[in-house]
């Protein structure tokens, strides 16, 4: 699935969808060939990581919305390889949660993706999802407004 970077995102229902957030629900690195006009550089291996420390929680926070299965990468796919990956990765920004696939750390070590400067910074500074003030942080973000994602969520587990 294609999203231009910091597009609306509008993935499936609930909290994928842009339409249920006060703020705004902007996606990140959702990569796809033949899309090939995306920025290109070189991000620090400590965004890299914190990007997959990340995605491990959400995977063990939220299983619950861990349903969508694997994607393969398309980029890869074209060149006979494949990379898969699962699970999605949201991150408190200032004025907008920032959505991203799990497999952008993927596209940033083989396919040179640079995320954009707002979202990166978002990202160093986003608790983990297994402490409290990553939901306050989230619900912050999203105008002091409940947030789809925190829904039936226990922090005492």
């Amino acid at each position: 699935m294609y999203y231009k970077d910091l597009e609306l995102c509008r993935y499936h229902s609930g909290p994928f969808d842009a339409n249920n957030w006060s703020a705004p629900l902007r996606a990140i690195g959702w990569l796809e060939h033949p899309q090939t006009s995306y920025v290109r550089g070189e991000s620090p291996a400590s965004l890299i990581q914190k990007l997959r420390d990340l995605a491990a929680d959400f995977r063990s926070v939220y299983p619950h919305y861990h349903f969508r299965g694997w994607h393969s990468c398309s980029f890869c796919t074209a060149v006979g390889l494949i990379e898969r990956m699962s699970g999605d990765i949201f991150v408190p920004g200032l004025n907008a949660i920032y959505v991203a696939p799990s497999g952008i750390t993927h596209y940033i070590e083989s396919h040179s993706y640079c995320p954009p400067s707002d979202f990166c910074q978002a990202a160093f500074q986003c608790p983990s999802y297994r402490m409290p003030e990553f939901q306050e942080a989230l619900q912050k973000a999203n105008r002091g407004e409940d947030c789809p994602l925190l829904l039936n969520l226990d922090y005492d587990h």
